[in-house]
């Protein structure tokens, strides 16, 4: 059973949680996701906390497998800062902050965040270091590419699953040397396209195998809302991608992932549910 100590909230991993997305960008892929002022936003975590959120996950760089786009992190931390204070100030929430920028990290839990979200899993210089300083658990993410340049590389599924093993339990490493507790770490394989690195195949494939990454023994959280390899699947935009992203949630908890990161709070929490009570059943 795993518990995370996120400053004064403790989450209790025993049964699923379904993590509440909130974009601070103006073109996330997902129109529904999209919000534009602070005020828009506590709006939107309020509904989720109602509707059962157990997490919301704040971020302002966008990471659009269409989209090129490059900000600052001046630029981040004004999308997101104002947010996690309003956020923080008007609800009892353990807040992540979807971020890979070591100031962005540190002003943000400063703000009322409780948890570091990182795509890049503490890569860029800093990061580590301010994950350490600051003690809240950290999600390090497989992405297969770094920059924006490298996203036009092809890769290899060839022992996907095994190099994701690898490479997680690298970060892993990284993170006790730098003084990050152990049991302070989430991780992320990392589905989906652009710089996220995955084919719909091997996407597919994570889904199927993601039982083999619990022999790392931590916690797994996985993101499949309305993602491009759905799209792919079906030839359809995020706009319709609801059903298949709740039969992606469902088959990640029964193959063991503790945190569902989500657009569609009510809907994913109904069918986490289900999933969760089939494993409990002697």
């Amino acid at each position: 059973m795993f518990q995370l100590m996120c400053k004064n909230h403790k989450l209790d991993l025993f049964r699923p949680k379904v993590m509440g997305v909130l974009n601070i960008t103006p073109d996330s892929f997902y129109r529904g996701s999209r919000h534009a002022s602070a005020e828009q936003a506590l709006s939107k975590a309020i509904a989720m906390v109602e509707e059962g959120a157990a997490i919301l996950d704040i971020g302002g760089e966008p990471t659009n497998p269409f989209n090129d786009e490059k900000i600052s992190v001046q630029q981040e931390l004004d999308r997101v800062i104002p947010v996690v204070e309003l956020i923080s100030h008007n609800l009892n929430i353990p807040i992540s902050i979807d971020t890979s920028q070591p100031q962005v990290m540190l002003e943000a839990v400063k703000a009322g965040a409780s948890i570091i979200n990182d795509v890049r899993a503490l890569r860029l210089p800093g990061a580590l270091e301010a994950a350490a300083k600051l003690g809240v658990p950290v999600c390090l993410m497989h992405m297969r590419y770094l920059t924006r340049e490298e996203t036009q590389s092809t890769g290899s599924a060839t022992n996907l699953i095994p190099s994701i093993i690898d490479f997680l339990g690298q970060r892993i490493e990284a993170c006790l040397k730098a003084g990050i507790d152990k049991h302070n770490i989430i991780l992320d394989p990392g589905i989906g396209a652009g710089r996220f690195g995955k084919t719909l195949p091997e996407n597919l494939l994570i889904l199927r195998h993601l039982q083999n990454l619990k022999k790392l023994k931590y916690p797994l959280l996985v993101g499949v809302s309305r993602k491009l390899f759905i799209g792919e699947l079906l030839a359809a935009p995020p706009e319709e991608r609801l059903f298949a992203s709740i039969a992606a949630a469902t088959l990640a908890v029964y193959n063991g992932a503790n945190i569902i990161r989500t657009h569609d709070v009510k809907a994913t929490l109904d069918a986490v549910k289900l999933a969760a009570a089939t494993l409990e059943v002697a």
